[in-house]
């Protein structure tokens, strides 16, 4: 589904559901205009593809962001899918009483550099972040990274796309699938379980040695 016309209303945002797997699918949002104020919901296997993302209070394809997070249950995908390059604080939440899982899919060529803090509620169970995409281009999630104890949040790393980490984390666990990440700040990959390398590939920078051990 492509929705081209402008999102707007000052009580107005976009969640999708599902109830018997209704509503499944792929929405393409590309009217940079949008700008409706409320939270962006992504849930029950739905893919949200947008060409780029914008700073919060300005319009964009996926709104303002001014009220709320975009929004993570059981699973999905935010899709970047546009060339140009941007950076975006619109920080990413997860919730309700399940595993849940997000994939930042960056299959666009532009450099992409994400400054929101990726956090959870105080329901319980699992919480992933997934960095993917097959986009060339530097893709970089600076925000903080963590979890609630009742809800930690680990980071997968997937897809051809590299990526690289920057912020202040506290992760449950790392694990890289395929293609690269790359650190420069040793307190990016501070975890409980520790790095697993699955296929990927971490690369870590000279500043990020940490003298102490």
């Amino acid at each position: 589904l492509t929705v081209n016309a402008k999102f707007t209303g000052a009580n107005s945002g976009i969640e999708t559901w599902a109830a018997d797997n209704f509503m499944n699918g792929t929405y393409l949002f590309s009217n940079p205009a949008n700008d409706f104020p409320h939270a962006v919901i992504i849930t029950r296997g739905a893919v949200l593809s947008v060409p780029s993302l914008g700073p919060i209070g300005s319009a964009s394809c996926l709104g303002t962001g001014s009220s709320k997070e975009i929004r993570c249950s059981y699973g999905g995908t935010l899709r970047i899918a546009g060339d140009s390059s941007f950076t975006t604080d619109r920080p990413l939440y997860f919730f309700s009483a399940a595993t849940a899982e997000l994939l930042l899919d960056a299959t666009g060529d532009g450099d992409m550099t994400f400054t929101g803090v990726a956090s959870s509620s105080t329901d319980a169970g699992a919480k992933t972040l997934r960095l993917g995409g097959t986009g060339t281009g530097t893709k970089t999630y600076s925000g903080a990274i963590a979890g609630t104890s009742q809800g930690p949040i680990s980071l997968v790393k997937q897809g051809s796309a590299e990526w690289t980490l920057s912020g202040v984390n506290n992760l449950t666990s790392v694990t890289l699938l395929h293609g690269m990440l790359t650190t420069a700040n040793p307190a990016s990959l501070i975890t409980s379980a520790g790095v697993t390398l699955a296929g990927g590939t971490l690369r870590v920078a000279a500043a990020a040695l940490n003298p102490d051990g």
